[in-house]
Formats: C-alpha cells, sequence, structure tokens
C-alpha cells in the first residue's frame, strides 16, 4: 500500500541522516539529528507511521488508530525540510 511506501522511504531517509549526524549525543557544535526542529518533526512522522502499520497489522481499528494516523496530515509539512527556501518562506509567514 501507498502508506507502508511512504513509510519505508522516510525510515530510510532517517535512518541515513542518523548515520551522518547522530541521532541525539555529539559535539555542541556539531549537527545532531535531535536538536533541529524539522527533524524533530521527522521524528514524529517516521515514528507515528510505523505505530499505524503496527496497529493495522494487529487488527485495531477505530479512533486509536485513525489519531495516529493524523499523523499523516503532517507529512506535507515534513517535505518542506528538503528545501531550503521553502522552509524560510514558512517560517516568516
Amino acid at each position: 500500500s501507498a502508506e507502508f511506501a511512504f513509510t519505508a522511504i522516510f525510515t530510510i531517509e532517517f535512518f541515513v541522516n542518523v548515520v551522518a549526524k547522530n541521532f541525539l549525543f555529539g559535539p555542541p557544535e556539531s549537527d545532531v539529528y535531535l536538536r533541529d526542529g524539522w527533524r524533530i518533526l521527522d521524528f514524529a512522522v517516521v515514528v507515528g507511521g510505523w505505530i499505524s502499520l503496527i496497529m493495522l497489522a494487529a487488527g485495531q481499528s477505530g479512533s486509536g488508530v485513525t489519531a495516529v494516523r493524523g499523523i499523516r496530515a503532517i507529512r506535507p509539512l515534513r517535505s518542506i525540510a528538503g528545501f531550503p527556501a521553502l522552509r524560510i518562506f514558512v517560517s516568516t509567514t
């Protein structure tokens, strides 16, 4: 399904970034993954995507799955993180 495909792509991107930048710890001047608000949003989207997939695989449905799937609405904002000019535009408006 499309949900699984996008979650897989975002997860691969997440792991590549974590390997390149460390996840949480590093020197103060380094570009650590979770020191950027946009990357925290990226992380929340990836975790929410996997929670949604796990809940669906377990056969759960209802408001819990709907709430977790609401994280999908954040995905367009997540895409903004890849375009610095668009990020500046969104930050200033």
